[in-house]
């Protein structure tokens, strides 16, 4: 869903006044403020790969139909940069002893606490045919 085109830098006013009132007007009780809407919190021994599975099973994901997002807290156990951005994480859950690997794409020059609530996702991470349970970071909020 997505789409492109050349404006000459002019007429960039005009096409954001345009563009938004089509918006207002196609979708008048969107929330457009970049709030992360979650499903709750899931416990950390849902943190396994049965359950991500589970998740995988029940998608197909998509617009009307969005994948489950979770928070939860979490200490987190290791951090590294991969891939000169990324975030990889080992972090367990407050509520449980359960360990999980976390990944957080973009998140390069990102400091964080060794405590956090995260707001994720929940995924199958299939690594040289080894399947683990992983989280997809899309937000850190760090404890003080």
């Amino acid at each position: 869903m997505a789409a492109g085109l050349t404006l000459k830098e002019s007429s960039l006013g005009i096409f954001k006044k345009a563009i938004s009132e089509k918006i207002k007007h196609l979708y008048p009780n969107a929330d457009f403020s970049g709030a992360i809407l979650i499903d709750g919190q899931l416990p950390g021994s849902l943190l396994n790969l049965d359950f991500a599975k589970l998740l995988r099973y029940i998608s197909p994901w998509g617009t009307s139909f969005p994948e489950p997002t979770w928070s939860g807290d979490f200490k987190i156990l290791e951090k590294r940069t991969v891939g000169d951005k990324h975030l990889k994480l080992r972090v367990k859950p407050f509520d449980s002893d359960n360990i999980v690997e976390a990944i957080a794409f973009n998140f390069e020059d990102k400091i964080i606490n060794e405590e956090v609530k995260l707001v994720f996702k929940l995924h199958v991470n299939n690594f040289r045919k080894v399947e683990r349970p992983q989280l997809l970071i899309e937000q850190v909020i760090s404890s003080h």
